[in-house]
């Protein structure tokens, strides 16, 4: 059972959640909640995680003053990617989802009323990292949840 803290009294019998969007969106990167990185605060967790892809303090401004995760996701296509970035990205977004759902915060209340269901970040952007595309050319190949995983791996860390 699911109950919101954005809509009143509202109470969702599920067993899984296949995409962070509507009802749901909290789950998302793009969902707007300050986080740090490097001593620097971003208004998202995607703008952050973009930010980190980098040692360049200019790009990780740049980034920083995005106004929405989007921007920042767009602009990530023209960094200089740290060469470590390969090994360290899960760990990164580890650290940076701990922070969102903080225990205690509206935010941590809203994940621990998820239960126990399985979270999955579908979408049809054809991710396949972080999540699971829908789409026609991926309908057979499942994708690899990374952030549905870290999501629940802190859901239980979290819970007490």
């Amino acid at each position: 059972m699911f109950t919101s803290p954005w809509v009143c009294d509202t109470i969702y019998d599920m067993s899984e959640v296949k995409g962070f969007f509507g009802l749901f969106r909290f789950l998302s990167n793009y969902h707007k909640c300050p986080v740090t990185f490097a001593g620097m605060k971003f208004k998202s967790t995607e703008a952050a995680y973009q930010a980190a892809k980098t040692f360049d303090m200019n790009e990780r401004l740049a980034i920083q003053a995005c106004p929405l995760p989007k921007d920042a996701k767009r602009m990530s296509h023209e960094l200089t990617v740290r060469p470590d970035w390969e090994a360290v990205k899960f760990d990164i977004m580890l650290g940076l989802t701990r922070q969102k759902y903080a225990k205690g915060s509206d935010l941590w209340e809203a994940l621990q009323a998820t239960g126990d269901v399985y979270l999955e970040e579908g979408n049809l952007w054809h991710d396949q990292t972080w999540g699971n595309c829908g789409c026609p050319k991926h309908k057979d190949t499942p994708g690899l949840n990374w952030l549905g995983k870290i999501l629940m791996q802190v859901r239980e860390e979290t819970r007490s």
